[in-house]
């Protein structure tokens, strides 16, 4: 059963049933079910503990931003509150102007800021990652809307988002030393220390002193220190 079958039956009362389904869930998916399965029996503690798993895990929605604001999370409210307003004002914001903007100027990063946040902010940021594609690949923009791209979807702690970036950045930059160096500092931000030292594998010993490669090589090191104690 998909996760969202099994948050059909949370919604419906079956309870008992949906905690069933979950049983076929793993990963993200499971503990976004056991969350709202905490919130419908109003277990606040539980809820609590799965929305900041998802927050660390970098898959973060509004209901995970509210659960954190509700139950006041004394590490991740502040954050998630502020989150949350901002997914409002970009949910709000008219982003007429800037699709208006792009017609006439495709590169501008000022507009596309504004489209690729609303986007985002809606739950649509693999639309979003599709958009910054077709750009690429009509040669519209170049690595800084990329760059712009995973910026806003980290800031939205979007990890499907990232990973669609990241795959973007290697079909739109393969083998760029600055690409392969954001990519390896997302992956590091995900948890995800193997898939981080592949990117930084490709890059190899060309263009060592790169700020993004210093950078992400400084926090490859950190990471793996921190993983041996």
């Amino acid at each position: 059963m998909t996760l969202a079958a099994a948050l059909l039956l949370v919604r419906e009362g079956r309870i008992d049933d949906a905690e069933l389904a979950g049983q076929a869930l793993t990963g993200p998916a499971r503990v976004r079910l056991e969350l709202a399965i905490a919130q419908a029996r109003g277990d606040g503690p539980r809820a609590l503990e799965r929305a900041a798993l998802l927050w660390h895990g970098c898959d973060v929605d509004p209901t995970v931003l509210a659960v954190l604001v509700h139950h006041a999370h004394p590490e991740l409210g502040d954050a998630a509150a502020q989150l949350l307003m901002r997914t409002a004002s970009d949910v709000a914001y008219d982003i007429a102007a800037a699709w208006r903007t792009l017609a006439e100027r495709p590169g501008d990063l000022d507009a596309w800021r504004d489209v690729l946040s609303s986007l985002i902010a809606r739950g649509r940021e693999l639309d979003a990652v599709d958009g910054v594609a077709r750009a690429l690949g009509e040669r519209q923009a170049d690595f800084d809307l990329w760059a712009l791209l995973t910026t806003i979807l980290l800031g939205y702690r979007r990890r499907p988002g990232l990973h669609a970036a990241i795959e973007l950045g290697r079909r739109a930059f393969p083998q760029a030393p600055e690409a392969c160096a954001t990519s390896a500092m997302i992956l590091l931000g995900l948890g995800e220390l193997e898939q981080a030292a592949a990117e930084l594998d490709e890059i190899g010993h060309r263009a060592s002193d790169h700020p993004l490669v210093v950078a992400a090589r400084s926090a490859m090191a950190d990471a793996v220190g921190t993983a041996r104690e």
